[in-house]
């Protein structure tokens, strides 16, 4: 395995511990709450800087455009201990524009390759972390969409890095469907979560200079919104 696989799986496990600790245990982490903000500072700066105004969206190539990655960000970027939102600027409301062009009039998204059910549960948590009362009702109805639908396998990629990804994703996702959200309206999330528990101080470590975690705009939203609950804990 060459470094750059390494690292990323270093960072990728981390990630996943980190989460892991933070469901199953509920505690705060054994790191300070300033560190852990100026994790998330660090995190939600690099996600600004990759916001592409022309198109909307985090990032460049196909991923960047799937709503459920933008969906991520914007959940994370609103859970923010600086509580971003719509009016904080062209980074937070454009892409929610992006979000709500995807979805289909029976409350489904299009524009993804993500599970069904598992791109409606990070859609309402994006207009759930608005904070904005206007998207109520297309919450209820992406949530009654996401209810109805058949969680089918993860689809396989011959890409190591593709592969890492999606067990990445199947991880973090549950740190957030599982939650009071989802119980609240009866709706079970499709993936588990099992493994050994960690400190928030191995995602920390994980953590590139540049506020980023492997360079990657999944990874690094994903782990911002960890930090984001492990701040929220502390405060």
């Amino acid at each position: 395995m060459n470094q750059t696989a390494k690292q990323r799986r270093s960072a990728r496990t981390a990630i996943c511990l980190a989460a892991t600790t933070f469901l199953l245990t509920g505690n705060a982490f054994a790191v300070e709450a300033r560190e852990i903000k100026g994790a998330a500072d660090r995190a939600g700066n690099w996600l600004i800087e990759q916001f592409d105004l022309k198109e909307k969206v985090f990032g460049k190539g196909p991923e960047a455009k799937d709503v459920n990655t933008v969906a991520m960000v914007v959940t994370a970027l609103c859970n923010h201990p600086r509580d971003y939102k719509e009016a904080s600027g062209p980074f937070i409301s454009e892409p929610v524009k992006y979000i709500l062009s995807q979805i289909n009039e029976d409350g489904t998204v299009k524009g993804t390759t993500t599970q069904a059910g598992r791109a409606c549960e990070w859609v309402v948590l994006a207009f759930r972390a608005t904070r904005n009362e206007k998207y109520a009702p297309l919450m209820e109805k992406c949530l009654a969409a996401c209810a109805k639908t058949v969680p089918q396998p993860e689809p396989k990629h011959g890409d190591a890095t593709n592969l890492e990804m999606a067990e990445l994703r199947k991880e973090i996702e549950c740190l957030r469907s599982c939650r009071a959200m989802m119980s609240d309206h009866g709706i079970k999330s499709h993936s588990g979560l099992v493994g050994m528990s960690d400190t928030a101080a191995d995602l920390l470590k994980a953590q590139q200079k540049n506020g980023s975690f492997d360079d990657d705009v999944r990874k690094s939203a994903m782990a911002l919104e960890i930090l984001d609950l492990a701040f929220k804990d502390l405060k």
